[in-house]
């Protein structure tokens, strides 16, 4: 939820001054739309792990991970 209200506050903002955010968002965020935000984090995903690395345990760390991946990454 807290992600959510992150992004709602950002578009406010970058709606105010869209000069200032046409390259980067407001508050950090990379991605302002779904398709882009998933993108981001699946990219940076699909790469892990490496080849002599198992696979990670699914946790609730490592989808906050997903998700704060898909917010900074381009």
């Amino acid at each position: 939820m807290a992600l959510a209200a992150e992004r709602e506050a950002a578009a406010k903002i970058e709606a105010e001054n869209p000069t200032r955010y046409m390259v980067d968002g407001a508050h950090g965020w990379a991605n302002a739309d779904i398709p882009q935000f998933l993108e981001a984090a699946c990219d940076v995903f699909a790469s892990m792990p490496g080849d002599d690395e198992p696979e990670p345990e699914p946790s609730w760390k490592l989808f906050a991970e997903f998700l704060w991946c898909g917010k900074i990454i381009e």
